[in-house]
């Protein structure tokens, strides 16, 4: 009678674990919590899952707010149970990993990556952020990772971690198809087998799903996995990368050994919404996506609502394709620069064809959105539009499509439960300090079982005020405020608004490699084992369903993904920037006397004569690309509009590293055609700029 209502002994499933599965080697706690305090905002979470989807060569990723709590009563092991709450999910559909390259993505990126892939954040090991035991499911296995060896069996032999069957790529069921995308090799370096030591205390576990007769036998384990077309229970592999990371609960946080924060839904929704708003430059810096999708699965409803689904193209197929200067690896060649004064490689000086340092393409940008709100927020927006402010209680700071209003002041990742004392039911209102800390009070509600809405600041919605986040992460005085309330919104209070909405974008990218002092010192023997790239791109909104945006206040910096913090420039750019711990910053000022600090100051100066050259050319090309104006003193105010201004820059070393020597390469440069006096009275058509 136990076994037809799906109970099993302890023991009868801990010789189902041995029989079954295979182990292999997943981070300690200790290695987790160690990384995460590298991780700086939490919506890098989702940025570091958009890297490895960048980084596995992969078109699309698909996100998923899943607020359903599912069955419990036929699971691989009773520990499991409170892994089947709330989730977000993720899919990289095309792609499969074998358990190798799932190890390789744990590692460190300095280890693993091949020369030319991103260098921006910590890779799966965000995950844990999130989750305690995350679930990842590719080809024909599902794997389990617990770092701290508290939810899964310890195997019961001491032996080296075998290799599943089917899990390497390219045999057995697990191999990638010949109609799939093959991940590109992330085979560990001989440092990464070092580093390997790291990967021996955790526990992980390989469960076969081909044939189905573990989902059929297992299904309440399986079933939160039937997420964008997948079943497990139809025992066929699954052609992507499945991520599955339950939320963290507030007594899982006291108690968790990897020193993360809970995560409740609405704290979720939030970081989703604010990925939302950084959606665009997040696909344009990235090299091979062309697609993100986030949806959300309320708790009573039969299907997930699709919220944000962005697709990119490229209307110009003459022009370079996306990465094309970090894929040619030509800028390595000797030059005569020196003695020649310009870019003349060996090859052209003596008949053969001249290196490309340059590339500037076109990328169109279909955005399709439908909101999702709280009565609450309904009710906030509605009181906001009586009111002539515009503002809404969830939305403001997120709802912008086009991100041009302002960030909001969450607080920085890494905050643990293990201290909370907020009674139940307190609310917290605070205002971040200038050095981007949060009062004691706030930092404690953060920790209880709380959710975030948004207050505008005093000048958080203006379209001339400065961004909420400076370059080094810290607000300035016009971030948005935080409110912290524990209560949780209950399913029934979501609003699904009717009718989706969509909008054409239109972005210009201009990119550079290899340009004066950069190339040297990525050419250097330690930095180039390092994995330097001396590249940078500068992009720009031009168009909006056909028009000029009116806005263009909010840039940001990426490496090359979008960083927390806002430039104050009118356009994005994206670098192979060497980062600090623990928020991920910018450093162009040596804060200390350290040498690894040093070298990446120098490092991140040096990277500005690539933003240089791609802001020049992407400025001399813009009145070629932006539409007629009815006059044209209209489509020079329009141009004009991209060039920087030394006013609304968020670091003053922004001046002498960017602006000085841009708008002094500008000065000779042919921007408009010039007019003789006797020509002043011809028709407007023959003063037209070039």
């Amino acid at each position: 009678m136990a076994e037809a209502l799906g109970a099993r002994s302890l023991r009868q499933l801990k010789l189902l674990q041995e029989k079954l599965t295979e182990t292999i080697p997943v981070p300690s706690a200790s290695s987790v919590s160690r990384s995460l305090g590298g991780l700086g905002h939490e919506m890098n979470v989702l940025l570091d899952l958009i890297e490895v989807a960048d980084l596995l060569h992969a078109k699309a990723i698909r996100f998923c707010v899943d607020h359903r709590a599912h069955a419990t009563q036929s699971l691989l092991s009773p520990s499991l149970v409170k892994f089947q709450g709330a989730a977000l999910c993720c899919f990289i559909p095309g792609v499969r990993i074998s358990a190798e390259q799932l190890c390789a993505l744990h590692l460190q990126t300095s280890a693993t990556l091949h020369e030319g892939a991103p260098r921006f954040g910590l890779r799966l090991m965000s995950m844990y952020a999130i989750a305690e035991v995350p679930c990842v499911v590719s080809g024909a296995n599902m794997y389990l990772c617990d770092p701290s060896g508290r939810y899964l069996s310890q195997p019961s032999s001491e032996a080296a971690p075998s290799k599943p069957n089917g899990a390497q790529q390219g045999s057995g069921t697990g191999g990638a198809p010949a109609s799939s995308t093959s991940a590109p090799s992330l085979s560990p370096t001989p440092s990464a087998v070092a580093s390997s030591a790291e990967l021996s205390r955790g526990v992980g576990r390989v469960y076969p799903v081909v044939p189905g007769d573990l989902p059929k036998q297992f299904p309440d384990q399986f079933s939160p996995l039937a997420l964008f077309g997948y079943e497990p229970r139809q025992g066929k592999p699954l052609d992507g990368v499945l991520i599955r990371l339950p939320l963290r609960s507030h007594a899982q946080a006291v108690h968790s050994t990897l020193q993360a924060p809970f995560w409740s839904i609405q704290r979720l929704r939030t970081v989703v919404h604010e990925l939302k708003r950084q959606a665009q430059q997040s696909l344009v810096s990235s090299v091979h996506l062309e697609q993100i999708m986030i949806s959300e699965w309320l708790a009573k409803a039969a299907q997930p609502v699709r919220t944000l689904q962005l697709t990119l193209s490229m209307p110009q197929h003459e022009a370079w394709q996306r990465g094309a200067l970090v894929k040619d690896q030509s800028w390595k060649k000797s030059t005569l620069s020196c003695v020649l004064g310009g870019q003349q490689t060996l090859a052209s000086v003596f008949g053969g064809k001249q290196a490309r340092r340059e590339n500037i393409y076109v990328l169109e940008l279909l955005e399709v959105r439908r909101d999702i709100s709280t009565q609450e927020a309904q009710l906030a927006r509605t009181s906001s539009a009586a009111d002539g402010t515009g503002q809404s209680g969830e939305g403001s700071g997120f709802e912008n499509i086009f991100g041009n209003s302002f960030g909001y002041g969450e607080p920085e990742f890494g905050t643990t439960a293990s201290t909370a004392a907020a009674p139940a039911g307190a609310a917290v209102s605070t205002r971040n300090s200038v050095s981007g800390s949060m009062d004691a009070e706030a930092q404690q509600a953060s920790l209880s079982d709380v959710s975030l809405t948004v207050e505008s600041g005093d000048a958080a919605g203006t379209a001339d005020g400065p961004c909420a986040q400076s370059l080094d992460g810290s607000p300035n005085d016009a971030a948005a405020r935080i409110a912290f309330s524990t209560d949780e919104p209950a399913a029934e209070n979501f609003i699904v608004s009717e009718s989706e909405t969509a909008h054409s974008v239109r972005w210009v990218v201009s990119e550079a490699i290899g340009v004066d002092r950069s190339r040297a010192l990525a050419l250097e023997a330690k930095n180039s084992a390092h994995g330097l790239v001396p590249h940078a791109a500068v992009a720009a909104q031009v168009l909006v369903d056909g028009q000029v945006p009116s806005t263009r206040h909010d840039g940001r910096f990426g490496a090359p993904l979008p960083l927390y913090a806002c430039s104050g420039l009118p356009v994005h750019i994206a670098a192979r920037f060497e980062l600090s711990k623990p928020k991920r910053e910018i450093e162009l000022v040596a804060s200390s006397t350290d040498e690894h600090t040093s070298r990446r100051v120098e490092w991140n100066r040096a990277l500005f004569a690539n933003v240089v050259s791609a802001y020049m050319t992407l400025l001399k090309a813009l009145p070629k690309m932006l539409p007629a104006a009815r006059d044209e003193a209209g489509r020079a105010h329009a141009m004009y509009a991209f060039w920087p201004l030394s006013i609304g820059t968020a670091r003053e070393e922004l001046t002498p590293l960017l602006l000085r020597p841009l708008y002094s390469s500008l000065a000779s440069q042919p921007l408009f055609h010039s007019v003789s006096r006797d020509l002043e009275m011809e028709p407007a058509a023959r003063r037209t700029m070039r």
